[in-house]
């Protein structure tokens, strides 16, 4: 039947150039094999059930269960799985589509599965120059690149690592809101993570395999002290896995969001982007030959001699006007209570019609809900005004997390404005602050959708950024 099918398809479209059948060890897709054993040990335990002696002991019930498995199994349906590779002189969706549906039709009741992969002859040409086997590809590819020279080699490594550091940005500007929608961030992370790996092991002039002996030469001989990677980095197999075995689990029972999913996925990206750097900048040191390395550090003695003065000034002139914006304490007013900060909500999005006024002890929401009683959904904005205390002297990071828009004043001068429509983002800003009290006021605008406002910040001495705490907020 199957050879019956590949002719009257060469015959039907004159697109396909050759198509080679592979025939598959797993007779059947799991998933339809163990549904068909499944129906059929339906079938027999119905049966079965009306002959059941109420005195059988649990361990002969058992022994029957597994006796009635095993011989629905035996009676399913023979399955073949063939793997077809379909080259094509060009890829046409259209086509495509007609060859599938054709596919279809002619296996329809044959209990023949198909494995359809559509290649242009280009592509089938390139995948087999790389070899079958699917883990050596970026070797083999970066041993050819080697060949014509280094620098080849090197741009299409880096090429690989930008193009992984792109999908994390646009990740990034993902605000995740169902367990579903996490999940499927947290496997784009994980497939990110082993794409890394991989080319990682082919700088080396290696092949990773995801295996036992694969994942133990990942942590003994890229990460650590002097490695590639950094000693932490060796649990971030485990880091990446825990997440997505958490949220393959609860998304079919968890609808919403839970958790907190944004700063979770914020914390697996940043050790995968500062992996992808790390490749970058050991390709940039070992994929370099001799002369390629003499011009380079020619051209280095040529720039800095050329432009040292320049430099120095460009350095002094950016370090005066990069300096963060600087703030004294002022007396904070008496009579206010210490321990949060007073928000004013308006309906509309431009603080149109006053309707409540509350003291929020942190600015610290997310939800795609009524925010509070007498406020819409959507289309609602609102203003905090208050103080915020500093418990020590120095440069202090300031950031909101914010889904739509938002603006932070300090001492009625504006330090971030995001004051636009869009996902959930995070946007900081850096000021120095003397010990004490600063006027504070923060601006917030929903339009629909999901509402989201975080107001955090680092301290002089934090090490990363938390919450602002409600006993450095006044007043209520």
């Amino acid at each position: 039947m199957i050879e019956r099918l590949v002719e009257e398809l060469k015959s039907r479209f004159p697109l396909i150039h050759a198509i080679q059948v592979e025939l598959l060890e797993q007779p059947v897709p799991s998933l339809l094999w163990g549904r068909a054993v499944a129906e059929k040990a339906d079938e027999d335990g119905e049966s079965s059930k009306e002959d059941e002696d109420a005195s059988k002991e649990t361990v002969q019930e058992e022994v029957a269960d597994q006796e009635t498995a095993a011989d629905a199994q035996s009676k399913s349906p023979s399955w073949r799985a063939y793997r077809l590779v379909l080259r094509l002189s060009d890829y046409d969706l259209v086509q495509n589509t007609a060859i599938l549906e054709e596919i279809a039709k002619a296996t329809l009741g044959q209990r023949v599965w198909i494995e359809p992969l559509f290649l242009t002859t280009y592509e089938s040409d390139e995948l087999g120059a790389l070899g079958q086997d699917a883990d050596a590809r970026m070797l083999r590819a970066l041993e050819a690149l080697r060949e014509k020279g280094l620098s080849h080699a090197r741009r299409y490594l880096v090429a690989a690592m930008d193009e992984i550091l792109r999908v994390l940005w646009l990740l990034e500007q993902e605000f995740t809101t169902t367990g579903l929608h996490t999940w499927l961030a947290a496997r784009k992370l994980e497939l990110l993570f082993i794409q890394l790996v991989r080319w990682a092991f082919a700088m080396e002039g290696r092949v990773f395999h995801a295996d036992g002996a694969g994942w133990e030469a990942f942590q003994e001989e890229l990460c650590g002290e002097g490695k590639l990677f950094s000693a932490a980095f060796a649990a971030y197999p485990l880091q990446i896995r825990a997440f997505v075995n958490r949220h393959n689990e609860l998304s079919t029972v968890i609808s919403q969001s839970y958790g907190e999913n944004d700063l979770e996925i914020d914390q697996l990206m940043f050790p995968l982007q500062k992996a992808a750097e790390a490749v970058k900048e050991r390709a940039a040191h070992t994929l370099v030959d001799g002369s390629e390395r003499v011009a380079k550090e020619r051209r280095r003695r040529l720039l800095w001699a050329g432009v040292g003065v320049v430099l120095l000034a460009a350095v002094f002139v950016g370090f005066w006007f990069s300096r963060p914006p600087s703030f004294r304490a002022v007396a904070r007013p008496t009579g206010g209570r210490i321990g949060g900060i007073v928000g004013r909500y308006y309906t509309g999005q431009n603080f149109d019609r006053f309707v409540k006024q509350r003291a929020d002890y942190e600015l610290n929401f997310s939800t795609d809900g009524v925010l509070m009683n007498g406020l819409p959904k959507d289309h609602f904005s609102a203003r905090w005004e208050g103080y915020l205390e500093a418990s020590e002297a120095g440069v202090h990071e300031f950031c909101v997390r914010v889904d739509d828009g938002a603006r932070v004043f300090l001492h009625q001068k504006l330090m971030i404005n995001e004051w636009r429509v869009g996902a959930a983002r995070t946007r900081c800003r850096k000021v120095y602050l003397q010990k004490g009290w600063h006027p504070l006021r923060i601006e917030y605008f929903e339009r629909g959708w999901m509402s989201v406002l975080r107001f955090l910040w680092k301290t002089p001495r934090g090490k990363q950024r938390v919450l602002v705490p409600s006993r450095n907020l006044c007043c209520r």
